[in-house]
């Protein structure tokens, strides 16, 4: 099919030996039946965006779409490489109406114990705090909405020039109406520090699923909430900590639009139509 085959071909050696030496190729396997069990139902699906285009491998298996690397210049290196050792991410956007389906075949696949989706944290900012626990103390709330838009990041200055930067936190030293604030209420400044940082909110991740070899249970909590079982941990906890596989299946409208718009236009055009039948010039 192509006419440089030996370019073509160094460019496959040199991703699958890369690929093998990080250990991935279960990752791709992975992601590749998942696409393909999605086009054989009929599932909305994405070319996989992002830096996922510039793999020739990913394009073999059927991952991405009909875009070749090669031809477009796209660097496999921005994708993976053996000097920025770090898990591969491969954007699978689904149809938001049935991304539920692509969940529970993970789980009929590989054990409903084995996968689960993870969470994600909301956390407190030097503002959030600041203005929680104004709330909790009946504070007026025009005054604490007035001192709280002070909360920001600023820079020092000495007789006209800036000599330095400050943070959210040490506004309270250097904007005069926070720190008369801070010397007026000592203890309340004490809990407002001592709260920045700590975890608000939790929720499941948009997209973010996690496959395990073991039962999740004999690794960490699980949960269940609105949307689904979510082990309670996040992102970084789940690939750095425990190494465990992350799969990105984000459920997108658009995917939804897309796919209405060409069953339209098939309907309009009185025979098959995909996405796929659109030239890219």
């Amino acid at each position: 099919k192509y006419k440089d085959k030996d370019i073509y071909m160094k460019r496959v050696s040199h991703e699958v030996r890369v690929i093998e030496k990080l250990n991935l190729v279960r990752y791709f396997l992975i992601v590749e039946d998942l696409m393909r069990f999605c086009r054989e139902k009929n599932i909305g699906v994405g070319s996989a965006r992002g830096s996922a285009g510039g793999s020739l491998v990913a394009l073999c298996l059927g991952i991405t779409r009909r875009i070749d690397p090669i031809k477009y210049g796209l660097y496999f290196e921005r994708f993976l490489n053996e000097d920025r050792v770090s898990m591969a991410d491969i954007d699978m956007d689904i149809s938001s109406m049935r991304r539920e389906e692509v969940i529970q075949y993970l789980r009929d696949k590989y054990g409903t114990d084995k996968v689960a989706q993870i969470a994600t944290y909301g956390y407190l900012s030097a503002k959030s705090a600041f203005r929680d626990v104004c709330s909790c103390y009946n504070f007026p709330s025009g005054e604490v909405n007035r001192l709280s838009k002070l909360i920001e990041e600023g820079f020092i200055e000495e007789n006209g020039k800036k000599v330095g930067k400050y943070d959210r936190n040490e506004s309270f030293d250097h904007v005069p109406e926070l720190k008369a604030f801070k010397q007026a209420h000592p203890k309340l400044m004490e809990l407002i520090l001592k709260l920045d940082g700590r975890v608000r909110s939790a929720g499941i991740h948009a997209a973010g699923v996690i496959t395990s070899s073991i039962p999740l249970e004999d690794l960490g909590v699980i949960e269940s909430r609105t949307g689904g079982e979510c082990i309670c941990w996040d992102k970084k906890v789940s690939e750095d900590t425990f190494c465990l596989l992350k799969l990105d299946c984000l459920g997108l409208k658009t995917v939804d639009v897309n796919g209405k718009a060409c069953e339209w236009v098939a309907k309009k055009m009185g025979r098959g139509f995909t996405a796929g039948d659109i030239r890219l010039d």
